[in-house]
């Protein structure tokens, strides 16, 4: 009994086309469980649903050789359990021989082991995305947009075919003026074509080089745009709304940031065991969700300080609030509750490594600035007064 991993293209339903390096071979059967016929022999095949791991086992081996089918195989199906361990499982629905499991356990471990990891980690990806948003915050280094393509080449034109002897010989002159004349208004066409491609390339740099402009002259439209077009193009893991307003120019930049609730937050986490192949669900204490929840709240800042200072060569100083809703005990509704806000100047900014961003504590790194923050020993943020009140104010 073999465990691989294998990748098969479905020519109809029930046959499927099976590549290797070794050849083609065809299997027949649902997926999951079928037969193969190969370069190598006749195998049965049984899979664990959606890991991309099979056992396999021959029933005979490659054509030409004397081996007979096996008469005692076993097909074993294995899944992960609710409790987080793995279930093996013969072809009957009933559970595999110890012995059977002990051998699969000891010739398969490491790749069971590596498959329940791949689990865990897709199941932690909710999470890691929250904690991690500020991973991708750019350096404070301006880029003026650029055009990504070339301008198009123009078209080569078409070579006529000459007229010979022998053409005129055997009355093949119209034939291969027609052709000619053919070729020749098919490259007509691809020309006017390529002309108008051009003309609009050059009209889409003209629009980025004026766009360019407005932004190192600092023109309020145009950094208004692109600050907006920046941020609403971050790849948020739970819904953040984000507004702004520039200064009296543009080398101030107030940012209201409306940030998730705490319960939006995935408050679970999943471990693979070091040894025993299973996976075990840890649900996070409340002190650790408001943690987590406290470490979002810096992060989103962080990534937007970010994304603005890199957007805008003019920006020297950005201020940014972060609020959320909690329960208004005069009214028994929802309120909007500042719970952190932080100014930062460029140079300031500037002076994080940000090619180690993983190495970076948000909470201590905005705590560098002018920070406003109010947090229990519990890890809960209490209501503040921000900076200069709000971007919206």
């Amino acid at each position: 009994m073999a465990l691989r991993f294998q990748r098969r293209i479905q020519l109809m339903p029930g046959v499927r086309l099976n590549v290797s390096k070794r050849g083609l071979g065809v299997s027949v059967g649902p997926r999951g469980a079928a037969v193969s016929v190969g370069p190598r022999g006749v195998h049965r095949h049984l899979g664990i649903p959606g890991t991309g791991i099979a056992f396999r086992e021959q029933l005979s081996g490659p054509r030409g050789s004397n081996r007979s089918a096996s008469a005692g195989s076993e097909e074993v199906t294995v899944r992960l359990e609710d409790d987080g361990k793995l279930g093996f499982y013969l072809a009957d629905g009933s559970a595999a021989p110890q012995t059977l499991v002990r051998r699969i356990r000891s010739t398969h471990g490491e790749g069971l082991q590596r498959r329940l990891e791949d689990w865990a980690a897709e199941r932690n990806a909710e999470l890691d995305a929250c904690l991690g948003i500020h991973l991708e915050t750019p350096p404070p280094v301006y880029k003026p947009a650029a055009r990504e393509e070339p301008a198009p080449l123009r078209p080569a034109a078409p070579a006529p075919r000459p007229v010979g002897f022998w053409a005129r010989l055997f009355l093949q002159r119209r034939r291969i003026e027609a052709a000619n004349a053919a070729a020749l208004a098919r490259y007509e066409e691809t020309l006017a074509k390529w002309q108008r491609d051009v003309a609009a390339h050059a009209e889409a740099a003209r629009e980025i080089a004026e766009i360019n402009a407005g932004v190192e002259r600092g023109d309020p439209e145009v950094v208004s745009a692109l600050i907006g077009s920046r941020l609403s193009a971050i790849a948020w893991a739970k819904p953040t709304e984000v507004s702004f307003d520039f200064g009296d120019d543009t080398t101030t930049l107030a940012l209201d940031v409306d940030l998730p609730e705490i319960d939006q937050i995935p408050d679970t986490n999943w471990v693979v065991a070091a040894r025993g192949l299973s996976v075990r669900e840890q649900k996070r204490s409340a002190t650790q969700k408001r943690r987590d929840f406290a470490y979002v709240a810096h992060a989103s800042l962080f990534r937007i300080a970010g994304e603005a200072f890199a957007s805008l060569p003019t920006l020297r100083e950005v201020t940014l609030s972060g609020y959320t809703q909690r329960p208004d005990p005069a009214t028994g509704g929802q309120v909007d509750v500042y719970i952190l806000s932080v100014r930062i100047p460029r140079a300031q900014w500037a002076e994080l490594n940000f090619d180690r961003l993983h190495l970076v504590e948000v909470t201590e790194a905005l705590a560098r600035f002018d920070l406003i923050r109010r947090q229990t020993r519990g890890g809960e943020l209490q209501p503040i007064e921000p900076h200069g009140g709000s971007a919206e104010a």
